[in-house]
């Protein structure tokens, strides 16, 4: 049976010291009987809390961020519903106003930073989820996408080179991440004897980022990016790094339970997962001379994971239970050449537990109690 309902709004607006403003407003809002659309916006702005001394007229800690998320719903029948929805953020800010233990000044409002520090931040996330009801089973899909992005220039030595005699400064660090991902499952409806779900997810990101931090104890110069920073790096470049790492991830699994009795259940399952890294790493420095290298490391992986487990009910409070199970956390690439501490790749982890335990509440549920030992 479907429900009707009316559309609702809501919006606020606050002000501050500091010139805060604040303004947020939220809808949501039935298009006919299949359709509803749900939206909300926030703004934040306030300028920053913290004078730097070196830099006239900048100040530390201020904030322009804007979020918003919206959402879908479409569900021509009673059996099958579909909703996209999306969350979007947008940050436009100056650095934290840490202090370095040699600043002079004692006033936590003052600091002494002669490179500025700033940072632009956005981020993109969309879901599709879609769920399929039938006498025997239900089908569910979630797809999504997230893509992120982020430019970094920083005062890493949080002072000045007249203070300090030398500087750390990060000139660049940006960052860019694309990932897709899907899972497809297919399982019983609930309040059968057997229950089971089977499906598989499916990975594929990108990361691309790049570094240029400059140091040393000889006065700073101009810290910008040349164009041919990657193949001629300037002096005092500490490190540079252009890479590119590439995952995918995909795996089927299945797990069913079985109810042998009212208050005895068996659960068994089991996954194989498929894990590959690729990372593509130009390396640039120029501390004692110039200094270009690249690698390209890749992994992969082919893991095959379980679970088994019995589970006794005691009372409605009172649950006893024992599992056997095989955990695996992937393995991986470094970007990193000619070290001999650090590998180009690193082996995947797995763990096989043997645990047994029990999950109590007590005193109307007022105390809970689980106990638990394993190998």
């Amino acid at each position: 049976m479907r429900r009707s309902c009316s559309a609702a709004y809501q919006a606020d607006f606050s002000v501050g010291t500091y010139n805060l403003t604040r303004e947020r407003a939220e809808v949501n809002v039935p298009l006919g009987d299949t359709v509803a659309v749900r939206a909300s916006v926030q703004r934040f702005d306030h300028k920053g809390f913290t004078d730097d001394e070196a830099i006239p007229g900048f100040r530390e800690d201020d904030a322009h961020n804007t979020g918003a998320k919206g959402a879908i719903l479409w569900q021509p029948t009673e059996n099958f519903s579909a909703t996209l929805s999306a969350e979007l953020y947008n940050a436009n800010e100056h650095g934290q106003a840490q202090k370095n233990v040699n600043d002079p000044n004692n006033s936590p409002w003052r600091i002494s930073q002669d490179y500025p520090s700033k940072s632009k931040l956005t981020s993109e996330l969309y879901h599709l989820n879609m769920s399929y009801e039938t006498p025997w089973f239900t089908i569910k899909s979630v797809s999504a996408y997230q893509h992120l992005s982020s430019v970094l220039k920083e005062d890493s030595d949080r002072s000045t080179y007249a203070l300090l005699g030398a500087y750390d400064h990060i000139a660049a660090w940006n960052t860019k991440v694309k990932s897709y991902t899907e899972e497809f499952d297919i399982l019983s409806n609930p309040g059968s004897r057997l229950e089971w779900i089977a499906g598989f997810f499916w990975l594929k990101q990108s990361s691309d980022q790049f570094v240029a931090e400059y140091g040393g104890s000889t006065p700073p110069p101009v810290l910008t990016v040349p164009p041919d920073i990657e193949t001629n790096p300037p002096l005092g470049l500490n490190y540079g790094n252009d890479s590119l790492v590439k995952r995918r991830s995909e795996s089927v699994f299945a797990q069913a339970t079985y109810h042998i009795t009212d208050n005895f259940r068996i659960t068994a399952g089991g996954r194989l997962n498929h894990d590959s890294y690729g990372d593509d790493s130009h390396n640039f420095s120029n501390i004692f001379g110039p200094s270009v290298n690249e690698v390209f490391n890749k992994t992969k992986d082919n893991v095959t994971t379980w679970r088994g487990e019995a589970d006794y009910d005691l009372s409605a409070a009172n649950m006893l239970y024992a599992s056997y199970s095989r955990g695996y956390k992937p393995g991986g690439v470094n970007g990193s050449f000619g070290q001999q501490v650090i590998q180009p790749s690193f082996s995947p982890e797995t763990n096989t537990a043997f645990e047994i335990g029990s999950k109590n509440f007590f005193f109307d549920d007022a105390l809970r109690l689980n106990l638990a030992a394993f190998d």
